[in-house]
């Protein structure tokens, strides 16, 4: 059975990583201002008992997660242009 750094579940968290990027499964992807991304265990996650862990750069983000950020860069466009029509 492999083991867990405890410690380095606790460094992946919303404060290191800031930046939102997109929702993938029980995880939400954040970035942080280096560029970095975390896997954090989104609600439902945290109920399944999933930990937060590194999920690469931005570039390999984009690649594995492209059709993810495309829905959630769709989703923010439209409520930028809802707000600027109010």
């Amino acid at each position: 059975m492999p083991t867990t750094n405890q410690a380095a579940h606790t460094a992946y968290n919303r404060v290191n990583f800031p930046n939102f990027v997109c929702n993938h499964g029980n995880w939400d992807i954040y970035a942080s201002a280096t560029g970095h991304c975390a896997a954090i265990p989104s609600e439902a996650g945290e109920k399944a008992g999933c930990r937060a862990s590194h999920f690469g750069d931005m570039a390999y983000t984009r690649l594995v997660l492209r059709e993810e950020i495309a829905q959630e860069e769709a989703k923010r466009s439209a409520e930028r242009q809802d707000a600027a029509t109010v």
